[in-house]
């Protein structure tokens, strides 16, 4: 393959260390608004430093828009923020059990999800696209809310009944729709990925979710089971042993009246309300309630599920990628399980031993991996395309950085 055809990134981590110090820095001083900023120059290093056929990517957002387009953005977070507390205090006032009430809001957070979330990925599509570019050409998004729509309603809808099933095809079609919506100048982009080609890696990691659930289950029932059968113990032997203790003190008083009620005076200890202490009971116990294979299993399961999880990321974004078509010529993706993983693994480590300082490092050398695994279509006729006019609003963007930014606000307020 040519290698000219090959996305390079050059980007360093010392550099995005000094940007993102900088970001930081300005962002304290200014109580959080340079954050605007500080993303926008984040999002251009990271364009700045990839290029192809040795042509730059670029980045034209500002600072300014997405600050605006926040400002413009909050009110309706607001207003949403106000009805989950209304109506959380709704409920409350008529003393909603709390399992209906958590149940209630996280079906009102779905369904914000679903009504907003189509107009999220579109505008900002258009947004982000408008504002990119290569050889001083525009990239365009052309796609419209009411197709996305239909196509998050039907694979939701299908992904639940069939428990996961029909995600390949879902995972398809959205990435069709976002792929043929997006424009080069005037070239469009073509996908032809099929979810029935997807399904035997979706097909495992359904497996191993399932004994996963068995298992989970089977230790909350087993547990709630114990516990039933354990206070149930408890008050039998606190009944009896409460029932013998007022046993002597009956037969005692009738004996000796006088001194057992002297005794009771001096001696706190001897009393009708006394508990016994049965903790070392239990400690006793030689009955495992758990199989001991099944609980050993579970690290290696639980283990093999996040690495079956970064081997499905892995070809799913090969699969994604050579099934892009330009010019109806398909990009090639070289990526690799073993090498993705041991970058992944790698750069965990260079986080743990620096406590996150080295973080800017870490991000580089996966990106750049990542990247540099994308070949283009040889002989692909620049001449035919034709530059397109910058579109699209922040106003999407700042949704979800005003999200963004309100939570880490709530979480620092405690």
């Amino acid at each position: 393959m040519d290698q000219k055809s090959r996305i390079q990134f050059d980007g360093t981590g010392g550099k995005l260390f000094k940007l993102s110090l900088v970001n930081i820095l300005l962002s304290i001083l200014t109580l959080g608004i340079y954050y605007f900023w500080a993303k926008v120059k984040i999002q251009k290093f990271i364009y700045a430093g990839t290029k192809v056929y040795g042509e730059r990517f670029d980045y034209h957002a500002t600072g300014k828009e997405k600050f605006i387009a926040f400002l413009k953005a909050l009110p309706v977070l607001a207003g949403i923020a106000g009805i989950y507390y209304g109506s959380q205090q709704l409920m409350n006032y008529f003393n909603v059990p709390i399992e209906y009430s958590q149940s209630i809001l996280i079906i009102f957070f779905y369904l914000i999800f679903i009504l907003i979330g189509p107009l999220l990925i579109v505008a900002k599509s258009r947004f982000t696209l408008s504002r990119s570019s290569w050889n001083n050409v525009h990239f365009k998004f052309r796609g419209k809310v009411k197709p996305l729509y239909k196509i998050m309603l039907k694979g939701i809808f299908l992904s639940i009944i069939t428990i996961g099933l029909y995600s390949p095809w879902f995972i398809c079609e959205l990435q069709k729709y976002m792929t043929e919506n997006s424009n080069f100048g005037n070239m469009p982009f073509k996908y032809t990925g099929k979810g029935k080609e997807l399904i035997k890696y979706f097909i495992l990691i359904f497996i191993m979710t399932i004994i996963f659930i068995g298992i989970m289950a089977n230790i909350i029932i087993t547990t709630r089971e114990i516990t039933k059968k354990n206070l149930q113990d408890i008050e039998a032997m606190q009944k009896e042993k409460l029932e013998t203790q007022i046993s002597i003190h009956n037969v005692d008083n009738k004996k000796f009246p006088k001194e057992n009620n002297d005794l009771k005076k001096d001696d706190p200890e001897i009393t009708e309300d006394e508990e016994p202490t049965i903790a070392e009971d239990f400690e006793e116990e030689s009955d495992f309630p758990f199989n001991p294979y099944v609980l050993a299993a579970l690290p290696f399961l639980y283990l093999a599920f996040i690495i079956y999880t970064f081997y499905l990321k892995t070809k799913l974004y090969k699969y994604h990628w050579e099934n892009t078509h330009i010019q109806d010529k398909p990009i090639k993706c070289t990526i690799k399980f073993g090498e993705y993983l041991g970058n992944i693994i790698a750069a965990n480590i260079i986080l743990a031993i620096s406590f996150g300082i080295a973080a800017p490092w870490a991000y580089i050398m996966v990106k750049k991996y990542e990247l540099e695994t994308i070949y283009l279509p040889e002989n692909i006729d620049f001449q035919a395309i034709q530059a397109a006019p910058a579109e699209g609003s922040a106003f999407a963007e700042a949704f979800e950085e005003a999200g963004d930014f309100l939570d880490t606000l709530a979480d620092f307020i405690g």
